[in-house]
């Protein structure tokens, strides 16, 4: 066991550094009611790394080594954002339809990409669903500088970031907060960057448990601070990445990607479950004494 940790270090502390920035990213997307629109993004990013790969020939192995999977993600999930936003503009009646439509026409696109280039198919579960274990050579590389990047970014203007989640949350985005378009622009810019480039290197499914199940868990079940609520989710996403490929390590038939999903949800369960009973048994000693 501790020489396969050995071995997949490197993929492990990459991994668990995405799944952290994921979360945080996810906690404020969410509290902008942008889960949707990001969902549709992420399946953008899909067929660009599936678009970029046949740009570079067809072959994964040699299109993981190239720029085009990663620039294919970036560029797509650019130009379905800049749809998306059009979208959001709309009623709020129309939104979600919309956002719908377009997730389902990326979707039959990517399907479209795979039938149409046979040679694609036998790798289309690593494609839309990922797996840790073959996370080297380029994709490690990208992946863990980008993570990195988004931890620092997160880190240093969390304040900032935390203001303008609150104001969009309460006031919607036509509050003045939002007519700072260099902080808009650049709070976009890093979603877009760490989202395309967690789907290249992690897969689809990673990547949308990690933005939204330990937030949308907690939300529903535990009221606290936004800076606790953002340690949490970062936290449990983190465990749950390691646990989750240490598992898959240890119990060769379990696929890596579900297993971390599975104990992420069972982790974000019990965390906000005792982070509840802790706040009520608290309450409950204060009113007593007094």
């Amino acid at each position: 066991m501790m020489e396969l940790l050995e071995v997949y270090y490197s993929a492990i502390l990459v991994g668990a550094l995405m799944a952290a920035v994921l979360s945080i990213l996810g906690a404020h997307l969410a509290s902008r009611d942008k889960a949707l629109q990001s969902l549709t993004i992420s399946q953008a990013a899909t067929t660009g790394v599936l678009a970029g790969v046949v740009l570079s020939g067809g072959e994964l192995v040699d299109a993981l080594d190239s720029y085009l999977p990663p620039l294919g993600a970036l560029v797509f999930a650019t130009l379905v954002f800049g749809l998306s936003e059009k979208a959001l503009s709309l009623k709020r009646s129309g939104r979600g339809n919309v956002l719908i439509a377009v997730f389902t026409s990326l979707l039959a696109l990517g399907y479209g990409i795979i039938a149409y280039f046979p040679q694609l198919e036998s790798h289309m579960a690593q494609a839309f669903f990922g797996d840790l274990v073959t996370l080297s050579g380029a994709e490690l590389w990208t992946t863990g500088i980008v993570a990195g990047f988004g931890i620092l970014f997160f880190l240093f203007r969390t304040r900032t970031i935390l203001d303008e989640s609150f104001s969009l949350a309460i006031f919607g985005p036509n509050d003045v907060l939002s007519k700072s378009s260099t902080s808009a622009f650049t709070f976009n810019a890093m979603a877009l960057l760490i989202i395309s480039v967690s789907v290249y290197g992690l897969g689809l499914l990673y990547t949308i448990a990690a933005l939204f199940i330990p937030t949308v868990v907690f939300s529903f079940v535990s009221r606290s601070n936004a800076r606790t609520h953002l340690a949490y989710c970062a936290s449990v996403s983190t465990i749950a990445t390691i646990v989750g490929f240490s598992l898959s390590l240890t119990a060769t038939r379990v696929p890596t990607v579900p297993a971390i999903v599975a104990i992420m949800l069972l982790a974000s369960l019990l965390g906000a479950f005792v982070s509840r009973t802790y706040v009520t048994i608290r309450s409950s000693h204060c009113k007593h004494r007094h």
